[in-house]
Order: C-alpha cells, then sequence, then structure tokens
C-alpha cells in the first residue's frame, strides 16, 4: 500500500511540476539568405579614442549561412579614408549583437543560451519603410558609473538596424564617457 501511495504521489508530483515550469516554443532560425546586405552610417562617437578607428560606414553582406552560422563580408571606410574589409562569422544561437533569431518577438530570449530577452516588438520607419522590429534595451547602474546599450533587430530578418551604446564611468581619479551609435542608411 506505502509503494502505491508513493507512485501516486510521485506522479502526481511530476505532473504538477510540469505545469508549473515554462516550456519555451521559441524557434531560433536564421531569417537571411547569401547575397542580402545592410549598409550602416550616421555613426555617433564620443570618445577618447583614436579617430581613426570610426567609420563613416560599413557594409555587411551575407557570405554564406550554415545551419544557425551566417558567414558576412565586411567593409566600409574609417573617418581617416582608411579602408576596412574582413570576413567575420556570427551564430544566431550564441551571438548578441549584429544578428538575432528571425520572427522573434517581446519577451523571448535572444538566443537559447542566454536571459535577455526582447523587451518591445514595435512597427518603425526606417528608409522610408514601415518595419516590425525587435528592441532589445538593458542598463546597469553602479556606485562608479552606469551603462546603457539599445539594440534595435528586424523582426524578419534578425539583422540589427540600429544600435546606441553610452557609459559613463565617474570613480576615484577616473571620469570618462562613452557614446557610440549608428543606423541602417540603405539595404
Amino acid at each position: 500500500r506505502k509503494l502505491k501511495q508513493l507512485i501516486f504521489f510521485s506522479i502526481a508530483f511530476v505532473a504538477l511540476l510540469c505545469l508549473t515550469v515554462p516550456v519555451s516554443a521559441v524557434e531560433y532560425n536564421v531569417g537571411v539568405e547569401a547575397g542580402q546586405w545592410i549598409k550602416y552610417g550616421n555613426y555617433n562617437v564620443e570618445d577618447s579614442g583614436d579617430e581613426g578607428t570610426i567609420p563613416v560606414w560599413s557594409k555587411l553582406e551575407v557570405s554564406a549561412v550554415a545551419g544557425s552560422e551566417i558567414l558576412f563580408f565586411a567593409n566600409g571606410f574609417y573617418r581617416n579614408g582608411t579602408e576596412f574589409y574582413y570576413h567575420m562569422e556570427r551564430s544566431i544561437e550564441a551571438n548578441t549583437t549584429l544578428i538575432i533569431g528571425a520572427n522573434l518577438t517581446a519577451g523571448d530570449k535572444i538566443n537559447p543560451t542566454e536571459d535577455v530577452r526582447i523587451n518591445k516588438t514595435e512597427t518603425r520607419s526606417y528608409l522610408g519603410v514601415d518595419r516590425s522590429v525587435n528592441r532589445l534595451e538593458f542598463t546597469t547602474l553602479s556606485s562608479t558609473g552606469n551603462y546603457t546599450a539599445v539594440y534595435v533587430y528586424d523582426q524578419n530578418t534578425g539583422l540589427l538596424l540600429e544600435y546606441f551604446v553610452e557609459e559613463k564611468v565617474t570613480a576615484e581619479n577616473l571620469d570618462y564617457e562613452y557614446r557610440y551609435s549608428y543606423n541602417i542608411i540603405d539595404t
């Protein structure tokens, strides 16, 4: 009789646990394909660093897609007139900067490995077109300063459309401000 009670309560506990543990039905799919590209401009940078490494514009072209991995070819010009170009690989399962999964919505994790979630899904106009976008925003405050970052991604492709970061540090013998922002100018 005790064995039957133990089995019954164990099954009831597992059933109750299944009802209370959230299940994620989010699928992380790549929303771009080879040949698609995006161009960034309007770089606004306030930093005491090297002006030569701040772009005037940059372009990312999707070179290849394999599973959750995307290979980009990047090129552009720095403010000092120097051209740059390189390849970089990103994953929608482990990266939060240039691309996230396609068709995510507010409340979804930006990737399966992090707890960071999309704050808001809204409509914004870019290049004369209304787009459904995902906004990711976070702020860290401390006694020595603060950090704010805002990422705006195209919902359909997961590509970054707009970026803003601001950091202020006020600690003993250190007073530092940094701002960096840019946005889509062509696609």
